[in-house]
């Protein structure tokens, strides 16, 4: 039995529970009260779900739902293609080679974004980073699209093999599809395998990187893919996921200790691959007709955003003070160049 005390606090708060979602029309205070109630918790609610985690069979249903849409994407992206700018014209062509591009990468935007979130729980539960997903899906995934825009647009300089006959492809996915087979636990930080441990090391993406750090990192990179150059092109492209996994994790700490959301990463490191794009610049004219391609000029932004990015991770100081994300890496007496 609830003593009169504990009765009246619970009507008190079914009261204002009830004055959040059902206001009287004469209320209006309660009613924009309640209106910015539902502004603030959709997003923490988004928030919340990114950050939970998922089982096996809810990861499964997702991954076989998606990758079904995925191998049905081109066909539907062809026959769309053909029925907007079908005939002759020269023009029309034009519009084919960007379009079906277009429609793939929306497609596989639509339909990979559901395994995106669903694989990203998944890993927290078996204690991976965020980093993972460079493996998968958005491994596949990117594969796909710049093999379907290599063949339609012709971005790439060098023409770019199917990735379904590449080892790099159905490794990835291997990765993927053992998401959904091993038993929920943490198998890598408290692993008493030592490698498990450094793999865990070198992929987290919890708390501060200082500067010097940070630049240390990027020289082991620099100095990995030098040696990567000497393994096969199969090998090799493994290699430099894993390679991206670590750099991409050492920029988020870097990010967190300027106080600032990892989302960044999509201009460094990510912006890496749209650097090349700049060695055009020393002949105006062919830089000028590629500025005509939608793609191009995305990737240039990106490229030059990139360039950015990298400067101010390598120079700015981060904060002396806790912050969101850990303590401070730096030390108030430290030199000119903190760690």
């Amino acid at each position: 039995m609830l003593s009169q005390s504990g009765l009246a606090q619970t009507l008190e708060q079914t009261r204002i529970i009830l004055r959040w979602f059902l206001p009287l029309k004469a209320e209006v205070q309660p009613l924009g009260f309640c209106n910015e109630m539902r502004r603030t918790v959709a997003p923490m609610l988004l928030s919340d779900l990114w950050r939970g985690r998922t089982g096996r069979l809810p990861y499964l249903v997702a991954l076989v739902i998606s990758s079904a849409a995925i191998a049905v994407l081109p066909f539907i992206a062809d026959k769309i293609t053909i029925a907007s700018a079908g005939g002759m014209d020269p023009a029309l062509s034009i519009v084919r080679m960007l379009l079906r591009p277009l429609l793939l990468g929306i497609g596989l935007l639509i339909t990979g974004g559901p395994l995106v979130f669903f694989a990203r729980r998944r890993m927290r539960e078996l204690g991976l980073s965020g980093v993972w997903l460079l493996v998968f899906p958005i491994g596949p995934l990117q594969m796909l699209l710049a093999f379907a825009a290599s063949t339609s647009v012709g971005i790439w300089p060098v023409p770019i093999i199917s990735p379904v006959a590449a080892l790099p492809f159905w490794v990835e996915l291997t990765f993927g599809a053992s998401l959904a087979v091993l038993p929920s636990r943490d198998y890598l930080e408290h692993s008493t395998q030592q490698i498990l441990r450094l793999t865990h090391f070198a992929t987290t993406c919890e708390g501060r990187l200082g500067r010097q750090t940070f630049a240390l990192h990027l020289a082991t990179a620099v100095a990995l893919a030098i040696v990567i150059e000497n393994f096969g092109a199969s090998v090799g492209t493994l290699l430099t996921t894993f390679m991206m996994m670590f750099v991409t994790s050492s920029t988020i700490r870097r990010l967190h200790d300027l106080n600032q959301q990892g989302w960044w990463i999509i201009l460094f490191p990510f912006g890496l691959v749209s650097l090349p794009l700049f060695a055009v610049m020393v002949n105006p004219q062919l830089f000028a007709s590629m500025l005509l391609n939608p793609f191009i000029v995305l990737a240039s932004v990106q490229g030059l955003g990139c360039l950015i990015l990298l400067v101010w991770l390598l120079f700015k100081r981060g904060s002396d003070l806790d912050n969101p994300y850990g303590p401070p890496v730096n030390s108030p007496n430290h030199g000119y160049l903190p760690a």
